[in-house]
């Protein structure tokens, strides 16, 4: 029996951040602050019910302008002490806007993980999927 969990569901005023098998969904909720602190805090507590299990997470920000990402948060995210754990990290995107500033995102921050942005959530899932499989 392992000792990972297959399944959670943690809401913060910021996003609902869920675990099916080993994909973590970050849904981000419009209308909030973005802050370092709030950011490190959903990190903190998905990890602690992570127990140390390696996942693939897609952000859905087509709910959220990627500009109200602070800068500081941007860094974080790109490399951080749970980063490590990520297999890969698809951006999930609505728009031309969206796009460039993800494509901004990619080139100024140089996450850890592998990342790449999508508009179609298929396509993110079975690439999260793929690089799964690829990671020993």
């Amino acid at each position: 029996m392992s000792s990972f969990p297959e399944h959670f569901e943690l809401k913060f005023p910021l996003a609902t951040i869920t675990l099916a098998g080993d994909i973590v969904t970050i849904a981000m909720q419009p209308g909030e602050k973005i802050t370092l602190d709030a950011v490190k805090d959903m990190y903190r507590k998905s990890n602690e019910e992570l127990r140390g299990k390696r996942v693939a997470v897609i952000l859905d920000a087509r709910k959220t302008p990627l500009i109200s990402y602070p800068e500081s948060v941007l860094k974080y995210a790109a490399d951080n002490e749970h980063s490590h754990k990520e297999a890969a990290y698809a951006i999930l995107i609505d728009g031309v806007g969206q796009k460039l500033m993800a494509g901004f995102y990619l080139n100024l921050n140089k996450p850890k993980t592998p990342t790449r942005v999508f508009t179609d959530m298929e396509e993110a899932l079975s690439w999260l999927r793929e690089m799964l499989g690829s990671k020993t």
